[in-house]
């Protein structure tokens, strides 16, 4: 079973679609898990909804207060019982209905065959394209230490990092998921608050890169954040 942990907070305009785009995926070994935090608009109610419609597969969680982005998430991976999860925002949603079944195809491709894909330096260094939302073992999450409660941005590059220390990536080439820009979510934060995440993040974990590539990776970091800066 593959858990989809979806993260909400008064995002009643875009829950829906949210949650269609994952119910018409093709794989349909799944269960949804959507943990509320505190939303003040309808979003409890259309939970609800889908949880009496798909008993079998949806599942809510209304947080009393609100907890932040990190904990929300982690609240729902607490709860999940597929041996693999993966997140998505309820302001997103997947674009490509094959997307999971890609995904946990090639999770099974690779579990028996010659590990290839360790990318920590990039992801890092932010020197790739950082992967977005994609289906990992529940397991490995709480082995590279889960999400950090005190980012509430960069929360998921900080755990991709720990990830990629110790496990290999691999890509399935579609488009899976689109991400939506509408102005409220927190990628429309201050762009200071963006710059004071990311070496708030970097000083964090730069104790796990090698001596040896330290020099190449900070000055790819910097690289990164000067074009940044620049656009």
């Amino acid at each position: 079973m593959l858990t989809i942990i979806i993260a909400n907070r008064n995002n009643q305009e875009y829950l829906r679609e949210c949650l269609d785009s994952v119910l018409n995926q093709t794989y349909k070994d799944i269960e949804i898990i959507v943990t509320d935090d505190a939303s003040s608009d309808c979003s409890p109610d259309i939970i609800s909804g889908y949880e009496k419609k798909y008993p079998d597969i949806v599942k809510g969680i209304l947080n009393d207060k609100c907890r932040g982005i990190s904990e929300n998430r982690h609240i729902g991976i607490l709860r999940a019982k597929g041996e693999y999860i993966t997140t998505l925002d309820s302001d997103d949603y997947y674009y490509d209905r094959e997307k999971l079944e890609k995904e946990v195809g090639l999770v099974m491709r690779y579990r028996e065959n010659i590990k290839q894909g360790m990318i920590f330096e990039y992801i890092m260094s932010r020197s790739c394209e950082i992967p977005r939302d994609f289906v990992m073992a529940k397991a490995l999450y709480f082995k590279a230490g889960g999400y950090d409660f005190s980012f509430n941005l960069y929360e998921d590059w900080d755990l991709k990092i720990r990830l990629s220390r110790k496990y290999e990536f691999f890509y399935t080439g579609c488009k899976g998921t689109a991400y939506r820009r509408h102005g409220k979510g927190l990628s429309s934060a201050p762009y200071p608050a963006h710059l004071k995440a990311l070496h708030k993040i970097y000083r964090k974990n730069r104790n796990l890169i090698d001596r040896n590539t330290m020099a190449r990776v900070r000055k790819d970091f910097i690289k990164f954040i000067r074009n940044m800066k620049k656009n």
